[in-house]
């Protein structure tokens, strides 16, 4: 059984991120799932649960930039990689940027089902 309460969208989009904090990182990556409450993607590094991060997603198609503060829900090591897999959670982000996830979502999920 889901508990989301989001639609989630498979979908490999590119986010700049920027961690705000003590130990200040920031980088580039792709989304491996995006919905209007978080999104997972891949880290060259271990970042702990509740690390606040600053991120850019930048939606194809439409060249929008949503920006929102993102904490850390989860973050697991990749088989057989470096990387790790990183579960985000947003806690701040304007309504209209929500919006445009949305829509995204939305538009993306008809087109791919």
């Amino acid at each position: 059984m889901n508990k989301r309460q989001n639609r989630r969208l498979n979908v490999n989009i590119p986010v700049a991120y920027t961690s705000v904090g003590t130990a200040s990182c920031w980088g580039e990556s792709l989304t491996s799932d995006l919905s209007c409450s978080g999104a997972r993607m891949k880290l060259d590094f271990f970042a702990p649960p509740s690390t606040h991060f600053s991120l850019k997603i930048r939606i194809p198609e439409v060249q929008r930039i949503v920006e929102t503060q993102a904490r850390v829900a989860w973050a697991a090591p990749l088989a057989h990689s470096d990387k790790y897999q990183v579960g985000f959670e947003f806690f701040e982000m304007s309504p209209i940027f929500r919006k445009w996830i949305e829509e995204y979502i939305l538009v993306n999920e008809t087109l791919n089902p």
